[in-house]
């Protein structure tokens, strides 16, 4: 029976990981094991790889894309991402539309990876007033990331990415200061906090 039981759950593991990453939102609340699975960062990477692995199957060359529609001059109408596929008609079909957030002085897209985008306010006046925020649209996730940085910044670069040794989400920002030395910060998703390198 136990070995019955444990078949049943990887056949399970294996059908959820093919799933799309709505429907896995959905599934969280089926059980508290759908949950735990769900949200298991092992799980996560699994079924990641298991996207990745699909498309690459499907001898397609990279057809899709993300758009951005920039803030318009009417303050009523939102940001938004579209992801879009290139036919072989030369068309494009719209797969999905996300609003952006909304940050103070609106929201620059410093990078996007794996699903997760980084971006960082506007304020270009002060840059050690700017922020930086992890975006998830597929699971509408927000999380505002703590930075601390002292006055008198003459130049801030932000970058962001996956380090695959211990599969985790970093954001390296560099500082320059008007008085003329440099500082870099790391934060990773997984310790969740900013530290100087």
């Amino acid at each position: 029976m136990e070995k019955q039981q444990c078949l049943l759950n990887d056949i399970v593991y294996d059908i959820l990981s093919r799933m799309p990453v709505k429907s896995l939102i959905r599934f969280r609340c089926v059980s508290k094991s759908f949950g735990s699975t769900i949200t298991d960062p092992k799980f996560i990477a699994t079924h990641l790889n298991q996207a990745i692995s699909l498309s690459n199957n499907n001898n397609s060359t990279h057809n899709g894309y993300l758009l951005y529609t920039p803030h318009p001059s009417s303050p009523d109408i939102e940001e938004e991402l579209h992801t879009v596929v290139y036919n072989t008609d030369h068309s494009l079909t719209e797969v999905s539309s996300f609003e952006i957030p909304y940050v103070l002085g609106g929201a620059n897209i410093v990078a996007f990876c794996n699903g997760l985008l980084c971006l960082t306010n506007n304020s270009e006046k002060n840059l050690a007033d700017q922020s930086l925020y992890l975006w998830n649209p597929s699971i509408k996730m927000f999380k505002i990331v703590p930075t601390q940085f002292p006055d008198h910044l003459s130049v801030s670069g932000v970058t962001f990415g996956f380090a695959h040794q211990n599969n985790d989400f970093k954001i390296l920002r560099l500082v320059c200061f008007a008085s003329g030395g440099a500082e870099a910060q790391v934060y990773t998703l997984e310790y969740k906090f900013m530290e100087k390198v």
